[in-house]
């Protein structure tokens, strides 16, 4: 009997998703060295560990219809290996797609002015939102913060100008 492809290693941070011919047989979670029998078994291994990834910039029109550029700082981890290797492809890029999503759907309902002075609330509502889309992938997410709002720079100059007004016509009322 061959016993070569019997034995396997876990680190800290690292859960195992043991298969048997295809079929779920066992979940390891403790790190260290694992036996299991080898006919026909094959071990996927799941990092567990925290990742962070920065959401490229994208163009959002606001909900006042202002196009604005907007990116994001995700933070999140797989908290179930069972579930992440079991109902989605890549976990990375399921997490990724989904938090665009998020983002512009969370933005485009509110203005640029919300967006920049509700900078707290709106990263809660966005770290919600995701947390249930991802939560079928076995991930936990740990924060979705933006990172980066301007208006585009087709309007840029003209906003400016505006801000600049009200500011004054603010002051003149002082």
């Amino acid at each position: 009997m061959c016993w070569c492809n019997s034995c396997f290693t876990l680190e800290p941070r690292e859960e195992a998703i043991i298969l048997h011919f295809g079929s779920l047989t066992g979940v390891k979670k403790n790190p260290g060295v694992h036996f299991i029998l080898p006919a026909g078994a094959s071990v996927r291994k799941v990092s567990t560990k925290q990742r962070t990834c920065a959401l490229p910039d994208c163009k959002i029109t606001d909900s006042s219809g202002n196009p604005v550029i907007c990116s994001a700082v995700l933070n999140y981890r797989v908290s179930d290996g069972k579930q992440s290797h079991m109902n989605v492809q890549n976990v990375d890029q399921f997490v990724r797609t989904n938090a665009t999503a998020v983002l512009k759907q969370i933005v485009s309902r509110h203005t640029y002015d919300e967006c920049k002075k509700e900078a707290s609330d709106m990263n809660m509502l966005m770290r919600t939102a995701l947390q249930q889309r991802v939560r079928i992938g076995g991930v936990s997410v740990g924060s979705m913060e933006i990172n980066e709002l301007n208006y585009a720079p087709e309007i840029a100059s003209g906003m400016l100008k505006k801000q600049q007004a009200m500011a004054l016509v603010a002051a003149r009322h002082v």
